[in-house]
């Protein structure tokens, strides 16, 4: 065997020791790895935050709260959030040319909120999915869209010092369903709220 040959087998025999040895590793990794991963989900310590907090899904993990009237304003994180009006529709004529429609056995139910920044710094206003209503135990998010002609939507966004943000988020509820039977939620922070506040739609 020349010399050549032997540096080529020498590579080949050196690369498959490597490869079997991080083979070996992974194997290893794995099999200890896999039982812990198990018991974490199975402790509890895992928590996915769309489990309780998805549309349709009963309203849980969450502490008692004590409904602010309508009209009513909360103070968080240097801004003054209030829940100032409500209305139902059906369908309409959005302004972006095309009909609304609600689903079947459902009307749109709208939420007037307000946003001023009391602080001295600009703050970023609350997006809607920061907001829910509740209704017998079921949390309903809010739904994109609208150009409803009355009704100018609420957006997130920055909001500058002693400046205002007002508009309307819409939610789809069973047509039955009236003002007494639902509770406005402002839940901040992404995922993991922190704070957690709530409007009653009557006085």
């Amino acid at each position: 065997m020349n010399d050549a040959l032997k540096v080529i087998l020498g590579i080949v025999i050196g690369a498959f020791i490597v490869v079997v040895f991080l083979g070996c590793i992974c194997l290893v990794l794995g099999l200890t790895w896999i039982p812990i991963a198990q018991r974490v989900v199975e402790e509890g310590y895992g928590f996915d935050p769309y489990e309780s907090y998805s549309y349709g899904q009963p309203y849980s993990g969450m502490p008692s709260l004590t409904p602010q009237p309508a009209g009513g304003m909360v103070e968080y994180n240097e801004m003054r959030v209030a829940v100032i009006g409500y209305d139902f529709s059906g369908s309409y004529e959005s302004t972006y040319d095309y009909t609304e429609d609600p689903p079947n056995g459902s009307k749109f139910l709208w939420v007037e909120v307000s946003v001023e920044n009391t602080g001295g710094e600009p703050v970023y206003a609350p997006a809607i999915e920061d907001f829910a209503v509740i209704v017998d135990g079921i949390q309903i998010d809010a739904g994109y869209g609208g150009g409803h002609p009355q009704f100018v939507e609420y957006w997130g966004g920055y909001l500058y010092p002693e400046a205002t943000k007002k508009g309307w988020i819409r939610f789809s509820v069973d047509n039955a369903i009236e003002a007494k039977d639902v509770l406005v939620v402002f839940m901040p922070v992404d995922y993991f709220p922190d704070a957690y506040y709530s409007w009653s739609l009557v006085q």
